[in-house]
């Protein structure tokens, strides 16, 4: 999990929020299935700075490509010796 600290800068751009408007937690309550941004992390978007953002968006797109991965079925070992 990345440490997230709650401050806010005044004088930065902020980036814009990675929510899709898919807005539904995962069966086990721990992240957003639209997103892929956990309960905490969404909480703390508003008041993170651009570099807490990014390690934000970075964690869920990491979240999203394990998640996908043992979401995606596996071929089945074939025998034959064709490939």
């Amino acid at each position: 999990m990345v440490p997230i600290l709650a401050t806010k800068e005044t004088n930065e751009t902020a980036l814009e929020s990675p929510c899709n408007g898919v807005c539904e937690l995962d069966s086990a309550d721990q992240y957003c299935l639209g997103c892929y941004r956990s309960k905490a992390e969404i909480g703390v978007w508003a008041y993170s700075n651009n570099v807490e953002k990014e390690a934000i968006i970075a964690a869920a797109k990491g979240r999203k490509m394990l998640v996908n991965a043992r979401a995606e079925p596996r071929k089945p070992f074939d025998f034959s010796g064709k490939y």
